[in-house]
């Protein structure tokens, strides 16, 4: 039973809205349904309260896209070369995975980007194995850092042009002459 009918939608969740919007417009001019998914769910991640935190969720998300994709292409070509030893390979290789990913992305103060990064890699390995499974793997890969990026970018656009947050100074705060 829904008890409070006086919810308001906020500024962000309008933006994203539109937002996403767009991404399905993008979708629908380069014919992959695709991309309503990657560049959408970049949209919604990445769309903040502020400019400067959207471009920063923008990075990270885009960061840990490549990371993962990377990671996981890197899963998928082991994979390729030992296919009598996979359950091993993953056994072994997964968990590095996941285990580098965090590094990294500690390392470059990214801490924003280790979810996605660990979910494409993971996304990646466990869905594209053997032979065909690399030749199909870098089309995917590229895609969904392509998406992602247009998402990132649709979100920064749209939060810098779309009713842009403007910090207001409060009385007690602004100084008078």
């Amino acid at each position: 039973m829904i008890q409070n009918l006086n919810v308001k939608l906020g500024l962000r969740t309008v933006k994203s809205a539109i937002a996403v919007a767009l991404c399905v417009l993008v979708s629908i001019l380069v014919g992959n349904r695709d991309a309503i998914f990657f560049s959408g769910v970049a949209v919604v991640i990445c769309m903040q309260q502020t400019q400067r935190e959207t471009l920063r969720m923008g990075v990270c998300r885009f960061a840990g896209t490549v990371l993962g994709g990377a990671m996981g292409y890197a899963l998928i070509r082991i994979h390729a070369l030992l296919p009598n030893f996979q359950s091993a390979v993953d056994l072994a290789a997964i968990p590095l995975a996941v285990l580098l990913a965090i590094y990294l992305c500690g390392l470059f103060r990214a801490d924003d980007a280790v979810a996605i990064a660990i979910i494409v890699t993971l996304k990646l390995a466990t869905e594209f194995t053997g032979s065909a499974g690399v030749e199909a793997a870098l089309p995917y890969v590229f895609d969904r850092v392509l998406y992602t990026l247009v998402g990132v970018l649709i979100a920064i656009a749209v939060n810098r042009t779309i009713f842009p947050y403007r910090k207001v100074e409060s009385a007690s705060t602004s100084s008078s002459i």
